[in-house]
This record gives C-alpha cells, sequence and structure tokens, in this order.
C-alpha cells in the first residue's frame, strides 16, 4: 500500500519482459505479507519548521514537502497488471521513501479487500472541493493510516521469514540505496538495523532475514523503515515491486541455506592488505587482489 490519499496517478508503461518476469515470478513464492503504508519523506526533515525555511520545499495537497519528482506513481502493465503492484519512483535531492513499521501478516485475500477500499477512499478525496477540504480529508486519511498500522502490530501470532525488497534499475550504473529500520523510542535505536544494497542494473531482489532485523529492533514496540538511495539523479526512476515483510512459500530451502555463511577476518596485516598498518600508515597499505 501507498500515500493513495496524495497520488493515485497511473502510468502505463512496457516494462522489460525479463523484468516483469521477476516481479511475476517473486508474487508467486509469498504465502503471507504485511501492508505497510509507504510515504514521502526527507532525509533533513523538521516539520513544520522546514516548510517555511527550506529553499527546497515543495507543497502538496496535505501541505507536506514533495520529495519525488512526480510523487509515487502506479505502473499499469498491459498484462498481468491486476496482480501485483510496481510504484514507480523519482527521488529528489533528500528524498527517501518511507513507512510505520508493522511486521503483521495478512493473506492475499485480505490486502486485496483492503488495497480496493483504500482506492475507492482516495479517489473520493481526490474529487473533493473546495482544495481546502482536499488537504484536510487527506491529512485525516494519513492519520487514520498510521494509527491503525500501530493498532495491528502484533495482534497475530505469524512471524515473518524475512523482508522482501524488489526493486527494478532501469539505468546502467550501480545505485546505492541504504535501508534503516529503528525504534520510535530513541532509547532503543542508539544503534538502528542499516543495510546497504547496491542496486546492479535490471530486476533486483533482496531477502534480509527477520530475525537478523529483530536481533537489532524490538519489533514488538513501534519503529519506523526508512529507504534511501544514496546520490541518484532525479531522472532516473526506480521501480518498487513487493516491499515488505513476507512469509515464502519455500524459504527454508531456496534462501536461508546461503545466509548462514559467515567469513569473520582476524588477521588485517599482510592478509586483507599488503603491509601493517601502524607501521606503514594508511597511505602506504594496498589491498590484496580480489579483496574489494
Amino acid at each position: 500500500m501507498y500515500e493513495t490519499e496524495v497520488y493515485i496517478k497511473s502510468v502505463k508503461e512496457n516494462l522489460p519482459q525479463e523484468v516483469w518476469d521477476g516481479f511475476l515470478n517473486t508474487s508467486k513464492r509469498i504465502e503471507r505479507r504485511s501492508i505497510l503504508h509507504w510515504t514521502e519523506h526527507c532525509t533533513e526533515c523538521s516539520m513544520p519548521e522546514c516548510f517555511k525555511t527550506c529553499d527546497l520545499y515543495s507543497a502538496r495537497i496535505d501541505g507536506k514537502c514533495q520529495r519525488f519528482v512526480n510523487g509515487i506513481e502506479r505502473i499499469v502493465q498491459t498484462h498481468d497488471s491486476d496482480t501485483i503492484q510496481i510504484l514507480k519512483i523519482q527521488f529528489k535531492k533528500w528524498g527517501v521513501l518511507s513507512t510505520q513499521g508493522n511486521n503483521e501478516l495478512y493473506d492475499y485475500k485480505e490486502i486485496q479487500q483492503r488495497e480496493s477500499r483504500d482506492l475507492k477512499l482516495a479517489h473520493a478525496i481526490h474529487i473533493a472541493q473546495p482544495k481546502i477540504v482536499r488537504k484536510k480529508l487527506s491529512q485525516k486519511r494519513y492519520s487514520v493510516k498510521k494509527k491503525r498500522i500501530i493498532y495491528e502490530q502484533n495482534t497475530g501470532t505469524a512471524i515473518p521469514d524475512a523482508f522482501l525488497l524488489e526493486i527494478f534499475n532501469p539505468s546502467d550504473g550501480l545505485i546505492p540505496i541504504g535501508l534503516t529500520i529503528r525504534n520510535d523510542d530513541e532509547k532503543y535505536s542508539k544503534i538502528p538495523f542499516q543495510y546497504r544494497i547496491e542496486l546492479k542494473p535490471g530486476y533486483n531482489k533482496e531477502i534480509i532475514p527477520f530475525d537478523e532485523i529483530a536481533k537489532r529492533i524490538k519489533t514488538e514496540l513501534q519503529y519506523r523503515i526508512d529507504i534511501t538511495p544514496e546520490d541518484i539523479n532525479s531522472e532516473t526512476p526506480l521501480y518498487f515491486g513487493v516491499t515488505e515483510f513476507v512469509q515464502l512459500k519455500d524459504y527454508k530451502t531456496a534462501d536461508n541455506k546461503a545466509r548462514k555463511v559467515k567469513c569473520v577476518v582476524w588477521d588485517l596485516d599482510n592478509t586483507i592488505w599488503d603491509g601493517i598498518l601502524v607501521e606503514d600508515g594508511v597511505e602506504n597499505l594496498e589491498l590484496k587482489k580480489g579483496i574489494k
């Protein structure tokens, strides 16, 4: 789910077949998933004061700052467009894709019903007159969604396998993005869960084990999730598929084996690099071939 109370624009695009197949094949593996409310945010936000002082402020219909070029756009494909949801986003400077955290899981039928109701309400908001009424309704809808996510947090007993992130990078180069998950209460977020991904050109899928996140974050308490590209060009769009906590049909066999393998290196001097750090200095060290 996304910010339909602000953006309901759909755009027709024919994504490459191999990319569309990647999104479709992943959706078929999902048994249950969360329903997060993804919103537009800013790395330097100090609202509402920054609305008056920041040169980059651009007002949305709800008065908040627009940090995506065209907001959040839903992709309509010529086939199979009802089975999955792809969101197109072009990040401006400091733009962040953000949501209130909730790892509660739902089956496909309930997800469809909720998203259908949400779109109907969104259409009603967008045709409301005058503009001040649209603004108030949009603000109210956002508040209701956020409160519902917090209220429903951990009401069930199902534990996700992982946090799934799938993104199509249409550019020819790598695009680094950062995933940060932190508790709302600062005393639990001195060291948040952080995960860095380098998006290669084409379809990307990252499956982050939930137990790794739970080691750092108290998921029974309120928390937030932020996805932040690093130095991305505002003309380069990213296409987001499922960006949710999930239970996968074949998670144990397909994904979990490789993630149990780790490497711990204790001896760095003349192992990772040629030279001795404290004697030779950083400028005289040279990484061994293949290490980077």
